[in-house]
């Protein structure tokens, strides 16, 4: 309920902190734009087209025409962002359009009437807490010093209601809070941080853990030897997958918590040992085949995740639960016809078990 709530209340606080500072805005939107795009280029659509160096030398390129000319660049962005938007949706390009005039010729009123919105949201979605906030915020505006004190002395009359021992310590931190309310506010923040340490010290360590290994912890597997003990665990259906289903990580010979250098070597080693030109066995190419296509989903950081979200909800690997083949049936993919095999896998199909090969 507080998704488009907290996402209207983050658009406003940008444009808040724009509208305050607008160049700074439009530098840091820039640069975090082009960077992004930079970074995610190898993943992108559009990377046959553009490599990654040719994306750095763009986004070099726009920064230095928005330092030399930012009112030029700033209109030119503005009339990319409409004509994206009237490409996706003329009713978009035009709430877009009605808004840019808006912002430009009414700043505050724009900036009031988003945050009506956001407080309208806010009192549909969780009704009892925004109406406090609304009553805290209005009385603090108009008394500045009462209203939060009123509120503190409202809490602590609840507290010791149940609890009378506490009436005497209350009126004294009331006392000192009214008297001196910077130096009480103090020692009550660093009372605060004293008793935050140890959740401060447990995150510390969680996020250390997750710098170090960011994919988990995990065991990394026996690593095959021959090409024919590869090829049998490629094609084998006795993975660590749920359901006796063999995930990617089993068919590269790897664990879910390897890094993406570690998939890398795993990945060629295992097509060194399943090349049909360097293994002579009869299921290396369909073999090779499934290596491929497991590596094409782990090698991308989006298609890993959502490979790694696919495993963590449960859903099954196949198309059809139904049919989903035993634990000891091999791994046949649906398209290992011999017209898709990679490229410099030879045209040779795989002959069934028990055929021999003629003299």
């Amino acid at each position: 309920r507080l998704r488009w709530p907290l996402r209207l209340l983050g658009a406003l606080a940008c444009l808040a902190l724009g509208w305050c500072y607008p160049w700074r805005a439009f530098a840091v939107a820039v640069v975090g734009l082009t960077g992004g795009a930079t970074y995610l280029t190898p993943a992108a659509a559009w990377s046959a087209h553009v490599t990654q160096p040719q994306a750095a030398g763009v986004s070099v390129a726009i920064w230095l025409l928005c330092y030399l000319l930012p009112h030029t660049s700033a209109w030119i962005a503005t009339l990319g962002l409409l004509a994206a938007s009237a490409f996706l949706s003329l009713y978009v390009a035009a709430a877009a359009a009605a808004a840019v005039v808006g912002f430009y010729f009414f700043p505050q009123a724009m900036l009031l009437l988003l945050a009506f919105a956001a407080w309208a949201l806010f009192l549909l979605a969780v009704p009892k807490i925004c109406v406090f906030l609304t009553e805290f915020c209005t009385l603090a505006y108009f008394f500045p010093k009462g209203g939060p004190f009123g509120h503190v002395a409202l809490l602590c009359l609840l507290i010791a209601y149940d609890s009378p021992v506490l009436l005497l310590p209350f009126s004294a931190f009331l006392t000192l809070l009214w008297l001196y309310p910077r130096i009480t506010l103090a020692v009550v923040a660093l009372a605060v941080c004293l008793l935050l340490l140890p959740l401060l010290r447990s995150a510390k360590a969680r996020l250390l853990l997750l710098l170090e290994s960011p994919y988990g912890a995990g065991t990394a597997p026996d690593r095959v030897r021959s090409g024919e003990a590869a090829a049998e665990l490629v094609l084998s259906g006795a993975g660590s997958g749920e359901k006796g289903a063999q995930t990617h990580y089993d068919v590269l010979n790897s664990h879910r918590a390897a890094p993406p250098s570690e998939l890398k070597s795993c990945y060629r080693r295992m097509a060194l040992l399943l090349h049909p030109d360097k293994n002579p066995e009869e299921r290396a190419a369909v073999a090779f085949k499934r290596v491929t296509e497991a590596w094409d989903v782990l090698s991308h950081p989006a298609g890993r995740a959502e490979y790694d979200a696919t495993l963590d909800g449960g859903g099954s690997l196949f198309d059809d639960p139904d049919t989903e083949p035993a634990a000891d049936a091999p791994f046949v993919p649906p398209d290992a016809g011999v017209a898709n095999l990679p490229p410099g896998v030879k045209k040779r199909r795989a002959k069934p078990p028990g055929v021999r090969r003629r003299a």
